[in-house]
Order: C-alpha cells, then structure tokens, then sequence
C-alpha cells in the first residue's frame, strides 16, 4: 500500500492510499471516520481491483482550509484523484456522507464514474427534523461538546451486540474520531445539510448501482431507502441482517465479497 498526496486549487494537502492492479474503485468514507475504516478488505480487494482510498479533508492525513467545502466540492477529489493516477474512470463505493460524495460525483462528472455503489447512504436529502437535529449537534460541539457529540456519534454506528463484543474495535474507532478538528465536524454537518435530493441521479444514470443496507442501521434505517433501489435501470440490492451503520467493521468478508462482485460486474472483468 501506497500513501499519495494531491494538491488542487481547493484543497491544499489530500492524502490518499493506492494498492493493486486492476480496474479502479475508489473508497470515499463516512463521517465523524477516515480512510482507515476500509482497512479490513482493501487488501482482500487489491488482489483484483486498483484501489484508491482517499481520508476526506480535515480527516487522517488530509488538510480542509478555513473556507471549508461542500459535497460538490468534495466530489471535485474524485476526477483529480484519478487524473493525476492516470485513470480514466473507477466504481465509486461511498458509506455513508461518502455516498453523498459519491451521488454528487456522479452527476457532476460521470466520465470518471463506472459504477455507484451506496454503502450505509441516501440519496435523500436531510428532511427539516434531521436538519434541526444537526444544527443542534453543531451548537454542542462549538460550545465544548465536541467529545461528548463523538462518543454518542460513534455509538449510533452499532448495533448494541456489537459494541458490547468488540469493545476494542469501538475504542480505536472512538480514539480516531476524537482527534478529528471542531472545524471539521461542523463543516461535514453543514456540508449534510445543504445538499440537494439526488433520486434523480439514481433514475437517470446508465450506471449500475449497488446498494447495502443494514438490518438494524438506525442512522440510515433501510425501510426508508429501499423504495432507492428501484430507480436504476441495473440495481444490486443487499440487506445484511444483524448489521449497524458499519458492515466494513461488522461484515468485512461479506461486503468484500459484495463489491468484488459488483466492480466485476461494472468492469466487464
């Protein structure tokens, strides 16, 4: 595994992760996370695929400017990504705000875009109560509450059987999450906020589009995306049961065996 760093008129210092041979698939992750929440199947993956594993700005090695930035300005990372690797195109597999990133990438530059697939993600746009109640998480934590918004972030992820059985793997999760800037965290909620509904760019791409889903996810519950996986012309639906907001945590093998055969599927491989 490579670590890389691009630099783009927007963002000063991006660092990324590169490894194998293959066709592309790049690996956008969630919020309050970095990159390393792919850990446990990027190697598993790199034996077939290309894999590019970027930390958002203002997470892991990245640097966000004071100016802060929104999805679509997020998404900007993908095509810049890939041009300075010299790749025409990858499968985008976001979790999470990653697969806002993603949707908007999308939309924004779909000569860079083979395939879509929405890990623990949406494309609806925050209703006016999940407004309210990131607004009020932002308040928290620019008042000194950051750790303690943290900590409760980070236990919403899991299903309780979960955290209560790996407590180790929560406590590095939370180790990592707390290091993250007040700065950043309030501009990922405001970034969330702001976005637009992008069903339409489930309904009107040509792309094929994977969907996972957990059972017991209470972040982004499932029976209210589900109606999603309908909109694509080519639709890949998995329900992983027993599972939270995190199945690269929690169902490692399984969601690499998942992408793998979807990017085969997206490459023609």
């Amino acid at each position: 595994m490579t670590r890389l760093q691009i630099t783009t008129k927007k963002f000063p210092c991006i660092s990324y992760t590169k490894c194998g041979t293959g066709p592309a698939l790049m690996l956008l992750h969630g919020f309050p996370l970095d990159g390393s929440i792919w850990d446990a199947i990027v190697p598993g993956l790199a034996q077939q695929f290309t894999v590019l594993v970027p930390d958002m700005p203002g997470v892991g090695a990245s640097v966000l400017s004071k100016e802060g930035a929104s999805i679509d300005e997020l998404a900007e990372l993908v095509p810049a990504i890939l041009k300075q690797e010299g790749l025409g195109a990858c499968v985008l597999a976001g979790h999470s705000m990653g697969g806002y990133i993603a949707l908007a990438a999308t939309e924004l530059f779909p000569n860079f875009v083979q395939g879509i697939a929405l890990i623990h993600s949406t494309a609806n746009a925050d209703s006016e109560e999940k407004r309210e109640k990131r607004q009020r998480a932002i308040d928290l934590i620019e008042n000194g509450g950051q750790a303690a918004f943290v900590r409760v972030a980070l236990e919403d992820l899991f299903p309780t059987e979960f955290k209560l059985t790996n407590p180790d793997l929560l406590q590095a999760q939370l180790d990592r999450s707390l290091k993250v800037p007040e700065f950043t965290l309030v501009n990922a909620y405001r970034a969330m906020m702001a976005r637009p509904d992008r069903n339409e760019v489930l309904a009107n791409t040509v792309m094929p589009v994977l969907f996972i889903f957990g059972a017991e996810d209470t972040v982004i519950p499932y029976k209210a995306c589900l109606q999603q996986s309908l909109l694509p012309n080519v639709s890949f639906v998995e329900l992983y049961v027993a599972c939270g907001h995190m199945s690269m945590l929690e169902y490692p093998e399984r969601l690499q065996r998942d992408l793998r055969t979807f990017v085969g599927y997206c490459a023609g491989a």
